[in-house]
């Protein structure tokens, strides 16, 4: 009993022993001549209020848009552009039924007509009471009454050619025409639908310049004016503008 117990004391303690040596070798290993050098980058921690990111939704639309209208009343024609259309300059949009407005046309140029043909006379007969005068058959009075006359009838020829001119300007205001390039975004007319004066009858975004318009709760307003504002559009979800 007394050899087998000092046989185990000598076995542990060698063992123990044994342990200790490796890991005393193992810790005063030198290092490596040929190891590389690694750079570390220090950087300070400090502590920052976090601001969550908030999204809204919002409507992307031209910086300009118009109601355009006719200007003057009467019955569609033609509706020649679709909603979502691309439109240029000049380019005629809709049309009205012309039919009124050229017969007043015409009742303007038969006025001109007669005006002018009362104005020739009554010059004619300036010329006549003049001679009159002159040889002491007229009297100044006469005379006076006849220029009178002959300067009323040329009023009457400048208003009527007036008249003839508005006619004129009102027969080519059937025709609605685009005055930019741009997107027909709403169409509010059908043909034999009567439409009065200036009323909005197609809507036209005009090309250039676009803004996107969000709906923002008033208790953010301020973080609004300092923050940076990005947007995503659901075409192109993976890019932010």
């Amino acid at each position: 009993m007394r050899r087998a117990h000092l046989h185990l004391s000598i076995t542990v303690l060698l063992a123990i022993t044994g342990l200790s040596a490796c890991t005393d070798s193992s810790a005063q290993a030198p290092a490596r001549p040929d190891a590389p050098t690694r750079a570390v980058v220090a950087h300070a921690v400090s502590l920052v209020p976090a601001t969550p990111e908030r999204s809204f939704v919002g409507v992307v639309r031209p910086r300009v848009e118009s109601d355009l209208g006719f200007r003057v009343s009467g019955k569609v024609s033609q509706r020649l552009v679709q909603q979502g259309e691309r439109v240029s300059a000049g380019q005629v949009l809709a049309r009205l039924d012309a039919t009124d407005l050229m017969l007043q046309r015409e009742q303007a140029e038969a006025e001109l007509r007669a005006a002018g043909t009362a104005h020739e006379a009554s010059a004619a007969q300036d010329a006549r009471t003049l001679e009159l005068r002159r040889n002491g058959w007229a009297t100044q009075a006469t005379l006076d009454a006849q220029l009178s006359r002959t300067a009323d009838a040329l009023s009457r020829l400048e208003r009527a050619a007036r008249a003839l001119e508005l006619a004129r300007n009102q027969q080519q205001y059937t025709s609605l025409i685009a005055d930019t390039d741009g997107v027909v975004t709403a169409t509010m007319i059908e043909p034999g639908q009567v439409v009065a004066a200036g009323s909005p009858v197609v809507r036209l975004s005009r090309s250039g310049e676009r803004d996107v318009v969000v709906a923002v709760p008033e208790a953010l307003i301020e973080r609004v004016r300092t923050g940076e504002a990005r947007v995503t559009l659901w075409s192109r979800p993976g890019e932010r503008f």
